[in-house]
């Protein structure tokens, strides 16, 4: 299995390596610069993992213009590779961005319409970043809320990472939306918003996802008597088995379950 990941400045790409390289660990993990972004450079990659950011300023309408981004949609269609699209990357595939952050950005601009509905943020429960955790900056403004999914006794409830993220509002009217899997849904917001969820797209699937299944307390490194840190590590434990069930179910759906370790 090969699995390319986006990198470079701006992009938070630490957490993502850190969990693919634990979960596949058998699989050939390639990095990938933006101006890599291409078909060209993606030969054989069953996995495009395309990161959130740092800080409030996406460079994706940058980096993958719509008729950029149509070439990777293809590609994916074709050839059955999956499109994860995380935090930042989320916002940009759905239709609609609306985006009001406690540290006063503004947004509201169109996505790229690969999934109908619109993309909100950030969740109320997000904090203002404090940087009193200087020895782990990276997860400063991260913390956990509550999602929910179904498994066989029902709607289970689990605290997942969370770090500026889009309420995905998904336009369940819309034809196009039909064969959506929704995974799992925010718990104690505003309408119906997806955490997560798979749309099939040809041959491949592309997943969009508010939460950040990529940071497991399995892969927090730290050195730091952060209180938050610590706080978000054992929200983390405290419902490790949940995420193992839920990425049960994700990496099922995606026909990858054989390759994962969890």
């Amino acid at each position: 299995m090969k699995i390319a990941y986006l990198t470079g400045h701006g992009f938070a790409s630490t957490s993502p390596r850190l969990f693919l390289s634990r979960v596949f660990k058998d699989a050939a993990l390639i990095p990938l610069s933006p101006d890599q972004l291409s078909p060209i450079h993606i030969k054989d990659v069953d996995l495009l993992f395309l990161t959130g950011v740092t800080g409030e300023h996406s460079p994706y309408p940058d980096i993958l213009p719509p008729h950029k981004a149509e070439h990777l949609r293809q590609w994916s269609a074709r050839t059955g590779a999956t499109l994860w699209m995380d935090c930042a990357a989320s916002y940009y595939a759905m239709d609609l961005i609306a985006y009001d952050s406690p540290t006063g950005v503004r947004k509201e601009r169109d996505g790229l319409g690969w999934v109908s509905g619109i993309a909100r943020g950030p969740h109320p429960l997000q904090h203002i970043p404090t940087n009193e955790c200087i020895k782990s900056p990276r997860y400063d403004d991260t913390l956990t809320v509550p999602i929910t999914y179904q498994n066989g006794d029902g709607q289970k409830t689990i605290e997942a990472a969370y770090c500026f993220s889009p309420l995905l509002y998904i336009d369940q009217h819309e034809p196009d939306n039909h064969d959506i899997n929704i995974m799992a849904h925010f718990k104690d917001v505003r309408g119906d918003a997806a955490a997560l969820a798979v749309k099939p797209n040809g041959n491949g699937n592309i997943i969009i996802s508010g939460v950040l299944p990529t940071i497991q307390a399995d892969d927090i490194v730290f050195h730091s008597n952060c209180e938050h840190i610590k706080l978000l590590h054992k929200n983390l434990s405290d419902h490790r088995d949940g995420h193992r069930e839920l990425l049960d179910r994700l990496f099922t759906r995606l026909g990858i379950r054989g390759n994962a370790y969890l």
